[in-house]
């Protein structure tokens, strides 16, 4: 182990935490807007998005299928927001 890691050409790398691998396994998805109370469903679970998001009809996504704790909530104009 000690000539692994002290040697020059060592070719390791730290491995992604649990957030990075998490993201990496999410899959995409597009859902509507329900205009009467600004929610949309996911696997049978009602998300509440926020009220800058409104004016859009339909939403970009990205969710881990294993949890359903949180979406990314994907906007062409900025970077991932977790809702």
């Amino acid at each position: 182990m000690d000539c692994y890691l002290n040697h020059p050409d060592n070719v390791g790398r730290d491995c992604a935490d649990s957030k990075q691998l998490r993201q990496f396994f999410t899959q995409p998805i597009t859902r509507k807007l329900r205009r009467s109370d600004g929610t949309i469903s996911v696997d049978g679970k009602r998300f509440e998005i926020p009220g800058a998001y409104h004016h859009l009809s339909v939403l970009k996504l990205r969710y881990a299928r294993w949890d359903l704790t949180q979406l990314n909530l994907i906007d062409p104009n900025l970077c991932d927001t977790f809702i």
